[in-house]
């Protein structure tokens, strides 16, 4: 189907229920690859929240719904980054999206941009997540307390994001007590209490309706360079969120981006050099950063710098529709990695990085190690099996003893030289 429809919350709790009591199974995942591992020895407070593991899904086509976050969380995701909202929302945003839209056969390419719900859409589906998630980690056994973080996503320009309808999408998943939505999913598991195991109703009353208190600012689709460190500003002064700014790896130049596919074999791969001229050049983003990080400790709230959005290329191949595509997955890893080393060596560590870009099982342990959590990952969930192979990331973890704070710079700067020619 090309429309996405949701399930009202009630409905979901049936289906879940039935399914693992009956079955064995919610969403179609076997219980056996539920992850009820717990190892505290690679959690994190992230911005004030408990986060068991600094892995999860990134903002895209496996986090627009519901049901999307539950699996995830099901199969050992913790932290979520919800799909990108904006003003163009609901059935104008589908009708710019051409179908298919994602292929994910070898490296990833797409041709998405924000959420096709519209925003009132979006934001009751985050806040049915985060209190389902929290229903069923405790009905399941899974955790006793709320061991995850959703990471709200916003774009693309400053008179979008300051519109009321971004505001308020913000505003309410700060605090979502007082929606219609967040009162009905109350009203519901009271009324449906009787069909649990081992949640209790006094469990309701421990479930928070703080859905987030973190935003990303997506800097793709014609987001304007000069207007990146005012929408920043407004969230942070404005808004008291916790903000990172998504850069594209456009950073790191055209001309080194082109060395690296080429080296890596991915000749195939079109760049066009205007996408790297006009896009954010790193000297201004250093600038940038370096403004915002002083404006975040002056409101008492940290910012940080997502890497990376995909990587915008020359649609060769003519299964997806249009002049251009984005690249995902394996061969943007050594990309990002290596804008990843010029913002620790500019800023000598001291800068908070989330990391999105070829994640998985084979890199996942010596990139956290490096300081840059938490990570996240798309197109590995685009290939078979799913988010069933969430487990292998989180299998590699088991073991692991992490600690998060400052950049490990030298660490870095050794993964980005050994990308480049890691086959």
């Amino acid at each position: 189907t090309e429309l996405m429809r949701v399930i009202p919350f009630e409905n979901m709790i049936y289906i879940c229920l039935n399914d693992y009591y009956t079955k064995g199974k919610i969403m179609e995942i076997d219980e056996k690859y539920f992850y009820r591992g717990n190892n505290e020895d690679i959690s994190m407070n992230y911005n004030g929240e408990y986060l068991r593991f600094p892995i999860g899904p990134a903002a895209g086509p496996q986090t627009q719904l519901c049901q999307n976050l539950l699996t995830a969380y099901l199969t050992g995701s913790r932290f979520f980054e919800v799909k990108t909202v904006q003003v163009v929302d609901g059935k104008e945003m589908m009708e710019m999206i051409p179908k298919p839209c994602i292929d994910a056969k070898n490296a990833g390419f797409n041709v998405e941009w924000s959420t096709e719900l519209t925003v009132e859409e979006a934001k009751e589906e985050y806040i049915k997540a985060s209190i389902l998630l929290q229903v069923f980690a405790i009905e399941l056994g899974l955790s006793d307390v709320k061991d995850f973080v959703i990471n709200i996503s916003v774009g693309y320009d400053l008179k979008g994001i300051t519109s009321k309808k971004i505001s308020d999408f913000i505003d309410d998943l700060k605090d979502a007590s007082n929606t219609e939505i967040y009162k009905e999913c109350i009203e519901v598991l009271k009324k449906n209490i009787n069909k649990f195991k081992k949640f209790k109703l006094e469990d309701i009353e421990k479930i928070t309706p703080h859905i987030t208190n973190t935003v990303t600012l997506s800097t793709m689709h014609g987001a304007k360079p000069e207007e990146i460190f005012d929408i920043a500003s407004h969230l942070i002064v404005d808004k008291k969120m916790n903000t990172y700014v998504k850069c594209n790896p456009t950073l790191l130049g055209y001309d080194n981006v082109r060395k690296i596919l080429d080296e890596l074999g991915y000749n195939d791969v079109v760049l066009k050099r205007e996408d790297f001229d006009n896009d954010l050049q790193f000297d201004n983003a250093v600038e940038i950063f370096t403004k915002l990080k002083k404006l975040g400790k002056e409101n008492g709230l940290n910012v940080g710098v997502k890497l990376t959005n995909t990587l915008a290329v020359y649609n060769a191949k003519g299964y997806l529709t249009g002049e251009s595509m984005y690249m995902s997955g394996k061969p943007l890893y050594p990309i990002a990695i290596n804008v990843s080393k010029t913002f620790a060596e500019a800023f000598d560590g001291d800068i908070n990085i989330s990391f999105s870009a070829g994640i998985d099982r084979n890199n996942v342990i010596s990139v956290l190690k490096a300081g840059i959590a938490p990570v996240t990952f798309s197109t590995i969930l685009l290939k078979p099996r799913g988010y069933i192979n969430t487990n292998g990331i989180i299998d590699q973890l088991i073991n692991e003893d992490i600690e998060f704070g400052k950049l490990n710079v030298e660490a870095i700067k050794e993964l980005a030289g050994y990308a480049k020619t890691d086959s």
